[in-house]
């Protein structure tokens, strides 16, 4: 099979890694052979992207900087994915960069720049739930935190995915249905 590059995006605490978790293994024991990349190349610059998220510094730097330093992690782990012959499954994809950036005032043409050069996904799934909602699922990380942030992250989302949404609030198998049907026309094609 050529490679297939599918994406799950969504604010915190939707669900991602989870149906990423779960499409993995049904297409690895199905012989097709798959991969969860993450977003970002952790021999590279992710776990120090990472710890500053946690710490906080990384938000003392100007946003353009901030960004900057999540494409260069980004496109490191794109060269994996490139590279990857099976079907590459991403937990987020630079798309996060607009949903977070645009509400602080980076505008989506100068982000779009940067990843001009990235390879189109095959399918982007949007886990989609109100914020609230999963804040409660989320409370100990520090965006989410964050309501407002989180919210209008969301919007963004659904402006750009908004077709592709599944309702992040269904359980974990009726989710997890929902991402295989339509997946399955991707992996014939």
């Amino acid at each position: 099979m050529a490679r297939k590059i599918i994406v799950f995006e969504g604010i915190d605490g939707t669900g991602k890694t989870t149906q990423a978790k779960l499409l993995e293994n049904r297409l690895n024991q199905s012989g097709i052979r798959a991969k969860i990349f993450p977003f970002g190349d952790p021999e590279l610059l992710e776990g120090a992207i990472r710890k500053a998220r946690r710490n906080q510094s990384i938000f003392k730097l100007p946003q353009r900087v901030q960004i900057l330093l999540v494409a260069a992690d980004f496109y490191a782990c794109m060269e994996k994915v490139v590279r990857y012959n099976g079907v590459a499954i991403l937990d987020r994809y630079w798309e996060t960069v607009l949903a977070y950036h645009i509400p602080k005032g980076i505008s989506a043409e100068w982000i779009k720049v940067i990843y001009q050069d990235t390879p189109k996904p095959d399918a982007i799934i949007l886990l989609d739930a109100p914020v609230e909602e999963m804040a409660k699922r989320k409370a100990e990380d520090i965006n989410a935190l964050n309501i407002e942030q989180q919210e209008k992250a969301r919007q963004i989302y659904l402006v750009h995915f908004g077709e592709n949404k599944i309702n992040a609030l269904l359980n974990i198998e009726e989710i997890y249905r929902e991402v295989w049907e339509r997946i399955k026309p991707i992996l014939r094609g």
